[in-house]
C-alpha cells in the first residue's frame, strides 16, 4: 500500500497543501523539503499542483492530477488530521520551520519499536523534542564539512571577472573573514541537498568576530568566528 502525505504551508491561519499518493514517508520527503525556505518556490513548484503521485528529488511532481481542486483547511484541522483524506504523514512549513505530523510513540505497539524508529530517524526529525501540537521539527544537521555552498563571485579588482566556487562551511566562513582584504560582490547558495539551491545572506560583522548567515526569513542557518584584523 502506498504511503500518502500532505505538503502544506500556512498563510493567515489557513493551510494550503498538496496531496501526494506515494512515498510520503520521512526518509523520502524530509531530504527534499528541508532546504525549501522560499514560500513562492514551494507554492509554485508543489502546492499549486494540488495532487500528484510522486515527488522527485528535484521537487518535480510526477503524474499530476490535472483536475484536482486546490486544497486548503484551518491550521487546527491540518494539525489534528481532520482534512478529509486518509493521509499517513503531513508536512507543514509554518513560521519558517518545517514540521512533520503523523508519527509518535502512540503509533507503535511496542516501546522497542518506537526506540528503533527514533534511532533510525534521528538524522531526519528532532525526535527528542515533540511540539505541543504533536509534530516533530525537521532535524537541523550540525555544521560540518559535509555542507556545501556555492559562492557566485564578481571580482571587481580583476576587470569584473566572474567565478563560481563551491565551499565547505569552514571555507565560507574564512572567505567572508578575508573580505577585509579583498572585497568582492557575491551571492551565496547552500547546495548541500538535492533541491532548489537556498540563497543565504551574510548578516554583517557581529560582536566578538562572529560571522552569521541567515535565510530569507532571517533565520540563522550558519555561523562561525573570524579573526580580528
Amino acid at each position: 500500500m502506498s504511503t500518502s502525505c500532505a505538503i502544506g504551508y500556512t498563510f493567515g491561519g489557513v493551510v494550503y497543501y498538496a496531496y501526494c499518493v506515494s512515498d510520503g514517508y520521512p526518509d523520502h520527503m524530509v531530504p527534499i523539503l528541508r532546504n525549501i525556505h522560499d514560500i513562492d518556490f514551494l507554492m509554485k513548484k508543489i502546492i499549486d499542483v494540488h495532487g500528484f503521485v510522486f515527488l522527485n528529488e528535484d521537487c518535480t511532481p510526477e503524474k499530476r492530477f490535472p483536475n484536482e481542486e486546490a486544497h486548503m483547511c484551518a491550521l487546527e484541522e491540518f494539525n489534528t488530521d481532520k482534512i478529509g483524506k486518509y493521509i499517513d504523514y503531513r508536512y507543514l512549513y509554518h513560521n519558517g520551520t518545517w514540521k512533520c505530523y503523523g508519527v509518535g510513540p502512540e503509533s507503535f505497539d511496542e516501546e522497542s519499536e518506537w526506540k528503533e524508529f527514533k534511532s533510525s530517524y534521528s538524522n531526519l526529525l528532532d525526535v527528542e523534542h515533540r511540539n505541543a501540537d504533536g509534530s516533530y521539527n525537521f532535524y537541523k544537521p550540525l555544521e560540518t564539512e559535509e555542507r556545501q555552498f556555492l559562492v557566485m563571485r564578481v571580482c571587481s579588482w580583476d576587470g569584473n571577472s566572474r567565478d563560481n566556487t563551491i565551499m565547505t562551511a569552514d571555507e565560507l566562513i574564512h572567505y567572508i573573514d578575508m573580505q577585509d582584504y579583498c572585497t568582492e560582490r557575491y551571492k551565496i547558495y547552500e547546495i548541500t541537498q538535492y533541491c532548489a539551491p537556498m540563497e543565504i545572506f551574510y548578516r554583517g560583522w557581529q560582536p566578538g568576530c562572529l560571522i552569521e548567515f541567515c535565510d530569507r526569513n532571517g533565520q540563522i542557518v550558519l555561523s562561525g568566528y573570524g579573526t580580528d584584523h
